[in-house]
């Protein structure tokens, strides 16, 4: 299934007074939230901040994952740049930054040839990303609607994105994540979050509900649980067709 896989792990998500189902409600999250763990049977990653709040380091638990995991991932800031290196393979990719804003993805230091620029509209959500290497993948246009990104359109399909009326914490929107990464790239080897989407203009006001697929009609929808804050704490995913499966995470938030 084709388009799954582009968002296998899309999640905008979030423990302790479990209230499951879709809550209708437009309670606001607290900005002051940072995820500090995401726990799936096969893996765990661990995230470390700085002062300023952004993630430094992602650390790897394999807890009997098929698929090879790093150690962990850094993150290194500068004015202009943000450096990404796993490790131990010590492989390297650069976001170029602009106005606190992604404008280009060099997808590894040892091809420089191969890298995407990002663009946005004048309300300063991103709008559309451009190849520069046959084998990166298509073009892509998002298209917004009452502040979340609802359509996004790749070569000549137009997947859908539907939300609950739930509002999502700021700075994690992992539907945005995925949808933005290219096929070719979307293995657990690099899931999840290597995307920053802080870095990516205005996120996605609602928590992410399903992802339609006109052309196959198949779908991903996504289930939660809250704690008594209204945080996410647990999304179960599912997916239609071929695959006909879901799985769930676990996440722990530290708030201030």
């Amino acid at each position: 299934m084709k388009k799954l896989s582009i968002l296998f792990f899309a999640l905008c998500v979030f423990a302790s007074c479990k209230k499951s189902g879709t809550p209708n409600d437009e309670t606001k999250q607290s900005n002051n939230c940072k995820l500090i763990s995401y726990d799936m049977t096969a893996f765990k990653v661990d995230y470390t901040y700085d002062s300023q709040n952004r993630i430094t380091k992602q650390s790897f638990t394999n807890n009997g994952a098929s698929y090879e995991l790093p150690s962990y991932r850094t993150f290194e800031y500068a004015n202009d740049k943000v450096t990404v290196t796993d490790f131990p393979s010590n492989k390297k990719m650069y976001y170029t930054l602009s106005n606190n804003r992604i404008t280009r993805l060099m997808y590894s230091v040892d091809e420089p040839n191969r890298y995407s620029d990002f663009t946005y509209n004048s309300d300063g959500y991103l709008s559309t990303i451009k190849d520069n290497h046959w084998s990166i993948g298509n073009n892509r246009a998002l298209t917004y609607t009452n502040g979340n990104l609802t359509k996004l359109t790749v070569g000549s399909e137009t997947s859908t994105i539907e939300y609950y009326d739930k509002i999502a914490p700021s700075g994690f929107d992992m539907g945005l994540n995925k949808l933005l990464e290219y096929e070719y790239m979307l293995s657990d080897k690099v899931e999840p979050y290597i995307i920053l989407t802080s870095y990516l203009g205005k996120q996605s006001k609602n928590l992410i509900k399903t992802i339609r697929f006109p052309s196959s009609n198949d779908y991903i929808r996504y289930d939660y649980e809250y704690d008594s804050s209204g945080k996410p704490i647990k999304v179960t995913i599912t997916l239609s067709g071929n695959s006909n499966r879901s799985f769930s995470a676990d996440l722990k938030w530290e708030c201030n």
